[in-house]
């Protein structure tokens, strides 16, 4: 086989960590559990999915178990009455693992849950290296130190200069799956966003350039109360019941409501562009919106927002399935609704 030409999108912390051995076997994650037949060791993993299934041999529970490298099935035979003291979000740690060609497998005795001081969180999210969460973060500033608008400014400061609200952006990820969904992924895809604005609104100098450029800093604002990082990146009750389209344009409406309170004149169609442009950066209704983009600033931030966000999707699949021996993978892709094939490599020229 030739060598892939694609680079991986992203080293993320940890990814390609070597499995560090134990007695009587190897410490597994999720890369290396399925590539070691005839192999035993223990782990540690997050569980994103339980499922009791029948069989000839009865009952069996079909565990989903996750790591920052990614998700493995394993399966307990005996083991369908663990399901009702497992739930989604609970960190355990297996003892014994047996792996054949079928998959891995443990037995009852083998599972123990993990206490809130047994783990870190960091051993099951994936997390951007420290060195360029902090290139992003720069990046991100310096876009924003460009903008000339007075009123953007002073709304700037507002936000990111609460210090809490400044640091949660700065490491907070952009999705529970699909793309950007590790710690430090928010401010990549905004940096990624800003460059496709730049570039755009440098061949047409009749768009508010600053205008789109503040719109991709807070389009997805409201994420940082949509989800929540712990030993998992999940969705919280707010993020549930209302997402965070709806949550950043109140919140964006809050916020100029607050400076006026507080005597700055802020102007009420800036509000309503950065509202509409928050509500309308999905595009469409199926894709969440309740509005398409109705202002250029608004189609440009769409468009940016779709251009990074697929990209990257397209990219980590490759990387997580950059070992498939066809060459090529299949997934559903529920933005077109239907299988997609996609090709994890080419013979060079």
């Amino acid at each position: 086989m030739k060598d892939n030409p694609f680079q991986p999108a992203n080293r993320l912390t940890g990814a390609t960590s070597p499995a560090s051995p134990v007695p009587g076997g190897v410490t597994f994650t999720t890369t290396n559990l399925l590539k070691t037949p005839g192999t035993h060791g223990r782990g540690r993993f997050i569980v994103r999915g339980t499922d009791v299934r029948s069989s000839a041999r009865g009952p069996f529970l079909q565990l989903s178990l996750g790591d920052k490298n990614g998700e493995v099935t394993a399966i307990c035979w005996k083991g369908a009455t663990l399901a009702e003291k497992l739930a989604i979000g609970n960190c355990v740690e297996i003892d014994r693992f047996q792996v054949d060609d079928f998959g891995p497998k443990f037995e009852v005795g083998e599972l123990r849950l993990l206490g809130p001081g047994e783990f870190k969180p960091e051993e099951f999210v994936a997390t951007l290296p420290a060195n360029e969460i902090a290139r992003n973060w720069t990046e991100f500033h310096e876009f924003m130190d460009s903008i000339r608008d007075p009123h953007l400014q002073k709304l700037r400061q507002k936000i990111w200069g609460d210090p809490a609200i400044g640091e949660k952006y700065k490491i907070h990820p952009s999705a529970v799956f699909h793309h950007h969904n590790y710690v430090g992924g928010n401010v990549q895809h905004v940096v990624g966003i800003m460059r496709v604005i730049e570039a755009v609104c440098h061949s047409y100098p009749k768009l508010d350039r600053d205008l789109a450029i503040f719109g991709a800093a807070v389009h997805d604002l409201g994420k940082l109360k949509e989800y929540e990082v712990g030993a998992s990146i999940r969705v919280t009750d707010e993020g549930r019941m209302r997402g965070h389209l709806v949550i950043g344009a109140e919140w964006i409406a809050l916020l100029c409501a607050e400076l006026r309170a507080e005597g700055y004149p802020f102007p009420k169609p800036i509000e309503e562009d950065l509202v509409h442009m928050i509500l309308s950066h999905h595009g469409k209704g199926e894709w969440g919106s309740p509005k398409p983009p109705a202002t250029a600033e608004a189609m440009l931030l769409h468009l940016g927002d779709y251009i990074d966000s697929q990209t990257k999707k397209f990219l980590q699949d490759i990387e997580s399935n950059i070992n498939n021996p066809e060459g090529w993978f299949k997934r559903f892709d529920p933005d077109i609704g239907e299988n997609r094939w996609i090709r994890t490599r080419r013979e060079p020229a």
